[in-house]
């Protein structure tokens, strides 16, 4: 028996179906063999759809019996080859088995998974000073955890805890009243306050000489403060008033005779300030000679205009000082007499270079500046 190479085995038969049968579309023969069995031929038809490899051995006639024997209802267990033909199923001509698919539908019994429930809140932050040593404290970083400690007073700076002490005036920072004029000793007159020096004349007296006031002692009276004792302020505003008119204390300094200026004031020369009556008594020296400026036409020489004689000085001193016209060129002169130097200063102030007892007018103008 004979099978067409032609025949197209079926796949995976559905039972109790018949197979079809196969139509051989050419004969073959088959020539004997040496040992007188047949020879199997394969066979391929170039006009199949599906070319497929057909065994015509032995095997394929034993397959086809045994699929006949079944329809026939026998029901013999299959032998090593059955089953062997059986697990080889399909990779011959047979149709591929179905790919897995990637995604499988999931099971009909099984419920969906539940979401994560919300979280409640932020979860709370770390502490930012957990794990970290504290800080030990360093000459210049003080530890926060501990209080301050109070600075202690030093000289340069005082205990603000304390009340401050009231201060006292110095040579760098005087007392805010010196200098202002005080309302009642700013109203009195030369006299007045002279009359107060002389009768207050043991509280400026200078103790190394205790027979005379000195200018140093009422410039150290003036600068202290005041105290709150009524007498000794009394003489504190007294030398303050005294130091803002230096003319006056001149005028108690002055020596009688020559005029000249040596820092002692003693009892008698502050009653003879008192005694004088020449309004010109608290002039100074560049005052009284600007006052002989202003009266240079009433004393000048008739011969020499531009100079005044000092013996007509001398003849003036002696008219009365109560006289309208000549009364003020008296006191004039009798002023220039009594200052003894500055007369020989006038005197020698001109071009020939000594006392000549002449008065130049440019000498007048140059002490008056």
């Amino acid at each position: 028996m004979s099978v067409s190479a032609l025949d197209r085995p079926v796949s995976n038969p559905p039972p109790h179906t018949p197979p079809p049968k196969a139509q051989p579309k050419a004969k073959e023969a088959a020539s004997p063999t040496a040992d007188g069995q047949k020879a199997g031929r394969v066979s391929f038809s170039p006009g199949d759809s599906k070319p497929g490899k057909v065994l015509t051995d032995q095997a394929a006639i034993t397959k086809e019996r045994t699929h006949s024997d079944a329809l026939q209802g026998n029901t013999q267990s299959p032998g090593l080859f059955t089953q062997f033909k059986q697990s080889v199923k399909g990779w011959c001509g047979g149709q591929r088995p179905p790919k897995p698919d990637p995604c499988p539908p999931p099971p009909c019994n099984t419920k969906p998974p539940k979401p994560p429930k919300p979280c409640p809140g932020k979860p709370p932050k770390p502490d930012p000073c957990y794990g970290k040593p504290p800080e030990r404290p360093t000459p210049c970083k003080p530890d926060p955890c501990d209080s301050k400690p109070p600075e202690r007073p030093t000289p340069c700076k005082p205990d603000p805890c304390y009340g401050k002490p009231p201060e006292r005036p110095t040579p760098c920072k005087p007392d805010p009243c010196y200098g202002k004029p005080d309302p009642w000793y700013s109203t009195r007159s030369n006299d007045d306050l002279a009359k107060m020096l002389l009768d207050n004349f043991d509280a400026f007296k200078d103790p190394k000489q205790p027979w005379f006031v000195t200018t140093q002692t009422i410039s150290d009276m003036a600068g202290k403060a005041l105290t709150g004792d009524a007498a000794q302020d009394r003489n504190i505003l007294l030398a303050r008033e005294l130091m803002r008119r230096p003319d006056l204390v001149n005028a108690m300094d002055r020596h009688s005779t020559t005029g000249a200026l040596d820092g002692l004031i003693d009892r008698r020369k502050i009653q003879m300030t008192l005694n004088s009556q020449s309004p010109l008594k608290y002039k100074d020296d560049k005052q009284l000679a600007s006052e002989m400026l202003d009266h240079f036409d009433a004393l000048r020489d008739p011969r020499y205009p531009d100079y005044i004689s000092i013996d007509k000085l001398r003849g003036l001193a002696q008219w009365p000082t109560d006289d309208p016209v000549h009364g003020r060129l008296a006191w004039i002169a009798q002023e220039v007499l009594k200052r003894s130097e500055v007369k020989d200063q006038m005197d020698a102030g001109d071009n020939w270079g000594g006392a000549d007892g002449w008065i130049k007018k440019s000498t007048l103008e140059s002490m008056s500046r």
